[in-house]
């Protein structure tokens, strides 16, 4: 009972003391005080209109049409032409049309043009012209090459298949040479197109034959073989 109103004393005395303190602090130092101005109901507003009139308006971009969107309007005002769809056929009968077209293209297109001359294609051809030609260059090529049969390289005897395209012109002469699969020996390959060099000049196609074609493109698989070192093609 004593300690609890030891406690209460002790409590009002500081109480007490810090009152005195703020009241000090108060009578040295006044809070400052807000002055306002009366107002009164018959005052007239403040005009702001003069913010209103000096606002300049924004101009209008001149945009200057692209010639993009002049070539668009030009071509909105062309006349586009549509094509006709006619109505669906069959497969049977595409499959017809496809086949009749391509008789058509064979019968009347057997020569395969580049720019201004033609070139024909001697693999199952028809004309005994063309055929005979081919056989003619088979064997001069065979003949020269059995002559000139390549040398071993490294002590290696080379053999072989080459296929090569060549495409001769109404001379005889050489225009085109080409290794269409190789033997897989690059020396092998080398030998094949030097021997077919070494038959150019071939004989001039006949009037017959100038007739047909302006060229003629002969594909053939020569093979070379080391037991006679001879050289055929099929």
């Amino acid at each position: 009972m004593v300690k609890k109103t030891t406690f209460l004393w002790v409590l009002l005395l500081s109480l007490v003391i810090h009152i005195c303190i703020l009241w000090f602090f108060l009578s040295q130092y006044p809070l400052p005080q807000i002055n306002t101005l009366p107002f009164s109901d018959t005052q007239a507003p403040v005009n702001l209109t003069w913010f209103s009139e000096n606002l300049v308006p924004p101009k209008e971009p001149n945009i200057q049409p692209s010639l993009a969107s002049k070539d668009i309007t030009r071509f909105k005002k062309k006349d586009i032409v549509l094509p006709v769809v006619g109505l669906k056929k069959s497969p049977i009968n595409d499959h017809k049309d496809l086949i009749t077209q391509s008789l058509d293209m064979a019968k009347h297109l057997e020569a395969e043009r580049v720019g201004t001359k033609r070139i024909i294609n001697s693999i199952n051809n028809q004309y005994a012209v063309i055929q005979q030609y081919e056989n003619d260059f088979r064997g001069k090529v065979e003949r020269i090459g059995s002559v000139n049969y390549p040398a071993p390289v490294n002590g290696n005897p080379l053999s072989g298949n080459v296929r090569v395209s060549v495409v001769i012109d109404s001379n005889g002469h050489i225009q085109e040479l080409l290794v269409l699969r190789s033997s897989g020996v690059i020396a092998l390959d080398q030998a094949a197109i030097n021997i077919i060099r070494l038959c150019d000049p071939f004989p001039p196609f006949s009037e017959t034959m100038k007739a047909i074609t302006d060229e003629v493109r002969i594909t053939r698989t020569f093979v070379f073989r080391q037991t006679d070192e001879s050289v055929i093609s099929h």
